[in-house]
């Protein structure tokens, strides 16, 4: 076997089995990767040569972390379409709560006047009865396996954002901003700007027009069988400690 060649200095080197065994051959940079990109080009030869050391290639580190932590995928993608993601308010800064009447702004046009019917914290969303209506398809119309039938339509309130809606004073009936404050007893209320007064927060009434589900019923048990006594105890037990008393009493004596 002829010796290997001393020139190799400088540039990447090929060994190459031919028919005569095997030999050394000398190849410049544009040989293999050629003088403006080549055939693999060099960033090409450098992420094959990163693969065959067994590291992982970026786009695939990416997605694993985006798919173990899909808030901050979807923080990032918010991010690059130039869109600001949406901050939790904390919740002892929120002073809007369900059942309470506000006034909705979109700036400083007048959108609605309404209750709250529910709240979301983590996206800062509420839900104002008679607000913001929208027209639905009804789950019915969705779920039916006829393409002739029409779809049929519910209206429904969409949500606003949460700095849209102001509470009303309860002194004039304006919109008003509000802070906290305790009194003395350590309780923490909302007090209006506008006039001073304490906004209270409406208590819940339950709702009297539903019907008890059967289950319900069926699993009641009545009064009269609840409160009938049951620790009676039998004549045997009664019997048998009398017995344990009387030899008690004699080993006392005893």
């Amino acid at each position: 076997r002829p010796p290997l060649s001393p020139l190799l200095s400088g540039h990447a080197s090929a060994l190459l089995r031919g028919p005569s065994g095997l030999s050394s051959v000398l190849l410049g940079p544009s040989a293999l990767w050629g003088r403006s990109g080549g055939a693999l080009g060099l960033a090409g030869a450098r992420r094959h040569m990163a693969t065959r050391r067994g590291k992982r290639d970026p786009s695939i580190k990416l997605r694993f972390k985006r798919s173990m932590h899909p808030e901050r995928s979807k923080r990032d993608a918010l991010r690059r379409l130039g869109r600001k993601p949406a901050v939790p308010l904390p919740d002892h800064r929120w002073g809007i709560h369900t059942r309470d009447e506000v006034m909705v702004y979109r700036g400083k046009t007048w959108i609605g006047k309404g209750k709250v019917l529910r709240v979301n914290h983590r996206t800062n969303r509420v839900w104002v009865e008679g607000v913001n209506l929208r027209e639905y398809p009804t789950a019915a119309s969705v779920e039916d396996p006829d393409p002739g039938q029409p779809v049929e339509y519910e209206v429904r309130e969409k949500s606003v954002h949460y700095s849209q809606c102001n509470l009303i004073d309860p002194v004039d009936g304006r919109r008003t901003r509000l802070r906290f404050r305790y009194l003395p007893d350590g309780r923490r209320v909302r007090i209006a700007v506008r006039s001073g007064a304490i906004i209270p927060r409406v208590p819940y009434e339950p709702r009297t027009d539903r019907e008890d589900p059967k289950w319900s019923k069926l699993l009641t048990t009545p009064r009269d069988i609840v409160m009938e006594r049951t620790n009676i105890t039998p004549s045997w037990a009664k019997q048998s400690r009398r017995t344990l008393e009387e030899a008690a009493a004699g080993n006392t004596r005893a």
